[in-house]
């Protein structure tokens, strides 16, 4: 190996290794980027919209002759490029964009999270069974397994359930609104942030 190559090798590793700054650094590097970067996705759909077109006239204009096939390979080779790079352009506008949108979303799901746990559990419970109050906490019959006498008990106080007969139970009120609506994660959380 010579030393043109054995450079050429080491700078390949090194621009490996370098560290490329996420859209949210970028951001902050650049604060208007992100008005650049949507008048560029503006300009590059109306530019796609254009080459569609024009592929579009050329195909139809073409369609009844005998050497179709002919148009159809031109098309390929001369507009087919353009129109592929300009794809790739707008789908990286956009994955930039939707970079920046991800971590909002993140944070409106934490409040709507922390909103969620601090949701009482026995205005949840009220609505759906019927309770007994025993004391500072309430009782009745589990919603989860058939049962005669009542062993599923609510505690307001640290907004925890607990059934003693099929030993279910939690310290929130999202597993009790997954559980009592037959519900994932993210609409219990939604149901309970309102």
């Amino acid at each position: 190996m010579n030393n043109k190559e054995y450079f050429y090798k080491q700078q390949k590793i090194w621009r490996k290794e370098q560290l490329r700054p996420s859209a949210k650094d970028l951001l902050i590097m650049f604060p208007r980027a992100k008005e650049i970067v949507k008048e560029r996705l503006k300009e590059e759909i109306k530019i796609n919209k254009t080459q569609l077109c024009k592929i579009k006239k050329v195909l139809n204009k073409m369609r009844y002759r005998k050497d179709f096939w002919f148009v159809e390979e031109f098309v390929k080779a001369f507009f087919l490029p353009d129109l592929l790079k300009n794809e790739k352009m707008i789908a990286k506008h956009r994955m930039f964009l939707n970079s920046l949108q991800g971590d909002g979303n993140q944070i409106d799901f934490q409040v709507k999270l922390e909103k969620a746990r601090g949701y009482p559990i026995l205005q949840l419970a009220e609505k759906e069974l019927v309770l007994q109050k025993i004391g500072n906490k309430y009782r009745s019959l589990c919603p989860f397994h058939k049962e005669k006498t009542a062993s599923f008990y609510l505690y307001p106080e640290s907004n925890s359930y607990y059934c003693f007969g099929c030993q279910t139970g939690s310290s929130d009120p999202i597993s009790l609104a997954m559980q009592l609506h037959n519900l994932d994660f993210r609409s219990a959380v939604s149901l309970l942030s309102q």
